[in-house]
């Protein structure tokens, strides 16, 4: 008997889940399991990053505020160079 008179004696994947009273197999092309491998892949990544991080929460969320404010602050004084000063009654502030 040779290997591949062997593997035709063997019952299919299907037969053996048949037998053992599950379901057969999904197809891989259904969107569902790739929507659970990506949300698995996205908090297995989460969860990754938050054993890595360097930061704590709270530094983290004050640095992020600190440059947030710091940009807002650039446009704003971009905005009055390119205007010319304060708009409205604020005008005479301004240089």
């Amino acid at each position: 008997m040779n290997l591949s008179d062997t593997r035709d004696s063997l019952p299919s994947h299907e037969a053996l889940l048949r037998a053992l009273g599950l379901p057969p197999r999904s197809s891989a092309s259904d969107p569902m399991t790739y929507a659970g491998i990506l949300a698995a892949g996205v908090m297995l990544g989460a969860g990754i990053a938050l054993l890595v991080a360097p930061k704590t929460g709270a530094e983290l969320r004050a640095d992020l505020s600190r440059r947030l404010r710091w940009d807002r602050n650039q446009r704003f004084a971009e905005k009055v160079r390119e205007e010319g000063g304060l708009p409205g009654p604020a005008k005479h502030i301004a240089p």
